[in-house]
């Protein structure tokens, strides 16, 4: 039984990673009308929690609290306080539902991955995906500029291969910025997952494939002209270098609030970045989007000041700027619109599940051992997140799954090293090694 259900996991999680990493807003089941990434959610979740209730403990604290911190999300601020303004709660409960994805770290079945070859298999997966999807973006950027298709046939071949129709319009977008083309989908942001394992798990003797590896997805980068995730990879070099240098996540205690305070920092930075005349001097500014984001900064900010405390809900939406009627409480500036949608209130709850999900990722331990990978974390997650700023990347589907993917790789490390120190700790007093611990 153990067995089918760590089999139905892992084959439900490749088939989601694949939807998320290529299919953009995702794939509707013929026929029926329903997106195969909820229906291998909802099988990943049920195979999860079965394999986890037949485990002598099978919530530990962390995970209750990561649970219940999310339900108080969701039903004040999905549930309750839109339905007092008035909006949809089909809508609300949309733009939530990405963060419940995080609820898949406490169901996590931790014991189906006993071995780290298991997860280093795992890990060449994700980058074997993020390679196609890299040579995607590259492949398609080059017929564009060689005129060898247009925008418009780009645009019928996707509504074929969603299936959505003409509500295809978020599956795949192109766009002439400065005399080149541009393409994304919001499956672009696996590429930056890409680039993490890549630097994680760097070989000790660079080789020309790793080369190769790393350029081709910095490329396809590019190709995209999203300015947020230039400033991602900014700030992951230059903040992995201080951390080094200042040693600050060396002292291992209480390493998740350290790492809570730079996501705090990193989004907080995300104010000054936007701002035009600093995109003006660093030669990235784009006059009619810039000016378009003010406004929208204006009129997110402005709701936000009459509701502070506890804002106005998952779904709402500032009825002076809506970006698209189909999802009126989508904008690019992500976080001020979840500053306007959560309030003070509710900004605090989300950082208590932020925190909840480092605990559960860092059950295993921190130690000396793996200090200088933590840096590495802390410093290309800050990043990540501030790439979603500008772009609802992170906060959607696709954002999410990877943010998901970085936790349970610093659970599998942390515990690996956590293992490693007792095996060494039992070797000194004598003793013997039994095996990994499941």
């Amino acid at each position: 039984m153990n067995r089918l259900l760590e089999r139905a996991f892992l084959v439900c999680g490749i088939f989601l990673t694949l939807d998320l990493a290529f299919f953009g807003p995702g794939l509707l089941i013929p026929g029926i009308g329903i997106e195969a990434r909820r229906l291998l959610l909802i099988m990943l979740l049920v195979a999860a929690v079965v394999r986890r209730m037949q485990t002598p403990r099978p919530l530990s604290g962390s995970d209750m609290a990561l649970v219940s911190w999310i339900a108080v999300l969701l039903l004040v601020w999905a549930i309750a306080l839109p339905a007092s303004y008035g909006y949809a709660r089909a809508q609300s409960l949309a733009d939530a539902e990405p963060w419940t994805a995080l609820v898949v770290l406490a169901v996590w079945p931790w014991s189906a991955w006993p071995y780290p070859g298991q997860w280093t298999a795992f890990r060449r997966f994700l980058l074997v995906i993020c390679a196609i999807l890299a040579i995607l973006h590259v492949f398609i950027w080059a017929l564009l500029t060689a005129g060898v298709i247009s925008p418009a046939m780009l645009a019928f071949t996707a509504r074929l291969v969603s299936a959505r129709g003409g509500n295809a319009e978020g599956f795949i977008r192109v766009a002439l910025v400065g005399g080149s083309y541009r393409v994304y989908w919001s499956s672009s942001i696996f590429l930056l997952g890409g680039l993490y394992f890549l630097a994680m798990y760097r070989p000790q003797s660079r080789h020309l494939g790793w080369y190769a590896q790393v350029l081709l997805i910095a490329f396809a980068l590019w190709t995209t002209h999203i300015r947020a995730f230039l400033g991602a990879i900014a700030i992951f070099i230059c903040l992995k270098f201080v951390l080094k240098q200042t040693l600050w996540m060396r002292n291992v205690s209480r390493p998740q609030m350290r790492v809570l305070a730079l996501w705090m920092a990193g989004v907080a930075v995300v104010a000054i970045a936007m701002n035009p005349v600093v995109l003006h001097a660093l030669q990235l500014s784009r006059s009619v989007s810039d000016v378009e984001r003010v406004v929208q900064a204006r009129a997110l900010l402005g709701r936000f000041e009459n509701s502070p405390m506890f804002g106005t809900g998952f779904g709402s939406y500032a009825a002076q700027y809506v970006r698209t009627e189909g999802a009126p409480y989508s904008y690019e500036l992500v976080f001020e619109a979840l500053l306007m949608k959560l309030g003070l209130g509710g900004a605090i709850v989300l950082l208590c599940c932020l925190y909840s999900t480092l605990r559960v990722s860092t059950s295993g331990g921190i130690c000396e051992c793996n200090s200088g990978r933590m840096e590495t974390w802390a410093a290309f997650t800050t990043g990540f997140w501030f790439s979603g700023a500008t772009n609802p990347m992170v906060t959607n589907f696709a954002g999410m799954a990877v943010m998901v993917l970085l936790l349970v790789d610093m659970h599998q490390w942390s515990s690996s090293c956590e293992l490693a120190v007792r095996t060494e700790d039992t070797h000194a007093s004598g003793g013997g090694f039994a095996g990994p611990v499941r």
